[in-house]
């Protein structure tokens, strides 16, 4: 279901502009698009979980670094156009950067 969502979104994210171009670029970018689709599905997905970057989902200890982490890890990925499944286990995790006054965050 997921893999499906994304190739949806990856086809009208490529496709939308490409309709306003004149018919035989139009053409062009359509077979351009659909030989990277057929490349990219007979990949396996690079499948990680949130707690290889460092989260616990203990409702304890702040997990947003950790998901910085694999933001920065998936977007270090998209230039090669490897399928990515991020995997979140069930817990509490708590995200955004919360401080006390004063405290001084850390990486």
């Amino acid at each position: 279901m997921l893999r499906s969502t994304i190739f949806t979104f990856l086809f009208w994210l490529t496709v939308l502009p490409v309709l306003a171009q004149p018919t035989s670029k139009r053409n062009e970018a359509l077979a351009r698009f659909r030989q990277e689709a057929a490349r990219t599905a007979n990949r396996k997905p690079v499948r990680k979980s949130i707690r290889d970057f460092g989260a616990l989902g203990n409702g304890i200890q702040n997990d947003s670094w950790a998901f910085m982490r694999a933001s920065r890890y998936i977007a270090s990925l998209q230039s090669t156009n490897t399928p990515f499944e991020l995997f979140i286990p069930k817990g509490i995790y708590l995200v955004g950067l919360q401080s006390r006054r004063g405290e001084v965050l850390k990486n």
